[in-house]
């Protein structure tokens, strides 16, 4: 039966475990971690605004066979709200310094 390394990551740094676990196949293994990125998210979302959970699989040899990342961020509508007009100030003042330099010409 093939063996694979998991890495995994949830926010803490990477954890790969010391021997390799045997699976029926490829498949098999890359289904496996993406259940375990998704406990990690179950796990982390309710207590964190930010994370950013990894796994990776890797064959015997070391070959890299899977990887995937899951980046969470969450805002209030206040945040949401002030970052949008964060970004509308810059735009003006973008098409500000623009117009000053077509002025100038």
């Amino acid at each position: 039966m093939p063996r694979y390394f998991i890495t995994s990551d949830d926010g803490s740094g990477p954890e790969c475990l010391p021997d390799p676990i045997d699976f029926p196949d490829e498949k098999t293994a890359t289904d496996d971690a993406r259940l375990a990125l998704a406990e990690m998210a179950v796990e982390v979302l309710p207590h964190a605004r930010q994370a950013a959970l990894s796994v990776g699989v890797d064959d015997e040899r070391g070959e890299a066979v899977y990887r995937a990342a899951l980046t969470i961020e969450a805002r209030s509508g206040a945040e949401i709200r002030a970052r949008a007009e964060a970004a509308e100030a810059d735009r003006d003042a973008a098409a500000e310094r623009v117009a000053a330099l077509i002025k100038g010409r």
